[in-house]
């Protein structure tokens, strides 16, 4: 599967198989392999999120905007593993810090390319990965902003 994700950056979304079955995404040349809570990698070009994320997301807004917060849910309300996934998600957006709970939208930034560059002296291949909750917030997001 080939993605665009602008004119200059290209995302390409791979599997990579070992031992299990691991997530990963290449960009300038440079295979990153993403946590293994991470489900599904997103793309510019995916609309819509996956069914599981936006029913995580809507008991959350539900629950987190009431006056009791998410205490009122007790244990047999929800299925363990999404009771978990609920309270402990996989990270929040770096542009607009909403919870993220199985998909991820990815946006690479090279070291060289950020106020770090000076103490790598242009001879590094590492970069920042921020993750984004929607193809909005990765269009938006800029680390230099």
């Amino acid at each position: 599967m080939d993605y665009h994700l602008s004119c200059t950056t290209k995302l390409l979304v791979t599997v990579v198989q070992s031992e299990e079955m691991k997530l990963s995404f290449t960009n300038r040349q440079l295979t990153i392999t993403v946590p293994e809570e991470i489900q599904t990698i997103g793309t510019e070009n995916d609309t819509v999120p996956p069914l599981q994320e936006i029913i995580m997301r809507t008991i959350y807004n539900f629950y987190h905007t009431s006056k009791k917060g998410l205490d009122p849910l007790s244990p047999n309300s929800l299925p363990r593993n999404l009771c978990e996934l609920l309270f402990y998600p996989l990270g929040h957006c770096h542009h607009c810090s909403q919870p993220m709970f199985t998909i991820v939208y990815p946006k690479c930034f090279p070291l060289t390319e950020t106020p770090m560059a000076a103490l790598y002296n242009g001879r590094t291949k590492m970069c920042f990965v921020a993750y984004c909750c929607s193809t909005k917030c990765l269009q938006v997001f800029d680390l230099l902003s």
